[in-house]
């Protein structure tokens, strides 16, 4: 069945959360946001197939690596020309930074389903 909203919060490498775990810097590689991409393609074009037509996929991950946010949300654009970002105040992305506004580092898209 599908629904208005989905909210994918996706698994990733955590890297954004490195201030609050540091020993994050030697237990991830590479590799990890290679994996971690591949695995969260998967699950968005998984998790657009159950929203709406006008509907929205806000997808989040606690990582500010682009492999793992810009990239993969513009895979799933190139799936369908259905699918459109939405501004989040007024640019394509929210990125939340450590330094900036006092939290983990998140990615943040929202997605439209026309």
């Amino acid at each position: 069945q599908k629904v208005d909203k989905v909210l994918l919060d996706a698994p990733c490498t955590g890297l954004g959360t490195m201030r609050r775990r540091p020993e994050l810097k030697w237990k991830r590689s590479e590799k990890d946001i290679y994996r971690m991409s591949d695995l969260q393609k998967l699950l968005i074009k998984n998790a657009v197939k159950y929203v709406k037509t006008g509907g929205t996929l806000v997808y989040s991950v606690c990582t500010l690596e682009r492999e793992e946010g810009e990239d993969v949300v513009k895979y799933l654009l190139t799936l369908s020309p259905n699918y459109e970002l939405s501004p989040i105040d007024g640019k394509p992305y929210l990125y939340l930074y450590p330094h900036i506004y006092d939290t983990d580092g998140f990615f943040i898209a929202k997605i439209k389903v026309k």
